[in-house]
């Protein structure tokens, strides 16, 4: 990341060109456990299995399988599109939580189609291993949606909520909305994907299920930092940061 600060995706595409599918992947391999999760899998493991997921799968893998980026990529946006738009129900981000979870498990279970050589080798392969991480986030985003749903926050900000039992509305695109519980204001909400062993945070870019099987990520609400009200001279405070009194390491 540090490396590709300042450089456009043309840029990056145009520098790997001619770039190997076995070099690309070489590369990758061994800094994506940061970076969304590439660990050793299991071969045995069968799509929509808990064990897809918690295997994970290594970066040579997920670019020598059968399925097509394009196409799951266009899925997860669409599902994107109609589940955590401006308007959401309970119902639509359940369904299409699960769908994620399960396209996420399949695509770490069968791998993407991507050309081994060749001056596409290289753009190929990004985009793929870039479709795997934006699914992992939708699921991330999904289920994040769905539990605020679920714990009442109800509608605010740029997000309505439908519900058959809210608040009557004159025009659609529903009859009626959750109102909003203006005490999740002094409150944040904060999304972790679960570790790969229970009770332990050894891999966390890993994930698991929860103990009910239908979520990757723990949700909770915390309570808001007050904002902090200094009357600190910048001088002050750069001289701390570099004395290390601020974000000590």
């Amino acid at each position: 990341a540090e490396a590709a600060e300042g450089v456009s995706h043309a840029e990056f595409a145009e520098a790997a060109e001619g770039v190997s599918h076995a070099e690309f992947a070489e590369a990758a391999e061994g800094c994506g456990s940061g970076n969304g999760g590439f660990v050793a899998a299991a071969p045995s493991a069968a799509a929509g299995s808990p064990a897809a997921w918690s295997g994970g799968a290594s970066v040579p893998r997920l670019l020598a399988g059968t399925r097509s980026w394009r196409a799951d990529r266009r899925a997860l946006q669409e599902r994107m599109d109609d589940a955590a738009g401006p308007v959401r129900s309970e119902e639509a981000l359940a369904r299409a939580a699960e769908e994620a979870r399960a396209q996420l498990f399949a695509i770490r279970a069968e791998g993407f189609a991507v050309p081994g050589s060749g001056p596409s080798a290289a753009r190929e392969a990004a985009e793929a291993l870039r479709t795997e991480t934006l699914c992992l986030a939708s699921v991330a985003y999904l289920e994040a949606c769905l539990a605020e749903v679920r714990a009442g926050v109800g509608s605010r900000g740029s997000a309505i909520v439908a519900s058959a039992g809210g608040e009557a509305v004159s025009r659609p695109p529903s009859s009626s909305i959750a109102p909003e519980d203006k005490t999740f204001r002094a409150f944040v909400q904060t999304t972790e994907l679960l570790p790969a062993t229970p009770g332990t945070t050894s891999q966390p870019q890993s994930g698991a299920l929860s103990e009910d099987g239908r979520t990757l990520f723990g949700h909770a609400f915390v309570p808001c930092r007050p904002i902090p009200a200094p009357d600190d001279w910048f001088e002050n405070v750069w001289r701390d940061y570099r004395t290390g009194l601020v974000f000590p390491s």
